[in-house]
């Protein structure tokens, strides 16, 4: 398997581009060295504290939420589905 030029030449001139990045960075055990002010914020600096919030009426909440056209709709009256007889009586028993 043979390599692109331009990948040998960047393999090549990595290391000489990491050492003189690392030469310009000041020294981390210099004491004198100048720094970025670190600003502090506490997690609670957004805070809002519970509020109690109204209570509201559930009835009139979904009537106020209810579609158009639906104030005249009643809802079906459920059907008698008690079964007939002694609640066996649907079933088709053979005697064996």
């Amino acid at each position: 398997m043979k390599f692109p030029l331009a990948m040998l030449v960047a393999a090549a001139l990595l290391p000489a581009a990491n050492w003189a990045n690392a030469s310009a960075q000041p020294d981390p055990a210099d004491p004198g060295v100048s720094v970025p002010t670190l600003k502090y914020e506490s997690v609670f600096s957004h805070y809002l504290p519970f509020q109690e919030s109204s209570l509201v009426n559930w009835l009139d909440t979904r009537n106020e939420s209810k579609p158009e056209g639906m104030d005249d709709m009643d809802v079906p009256a459920r059907p008698n589905t008690k079964p007939q007889g002694n609640g066996h009586s649907n079933h088709n028993m053979q005697n064996r």
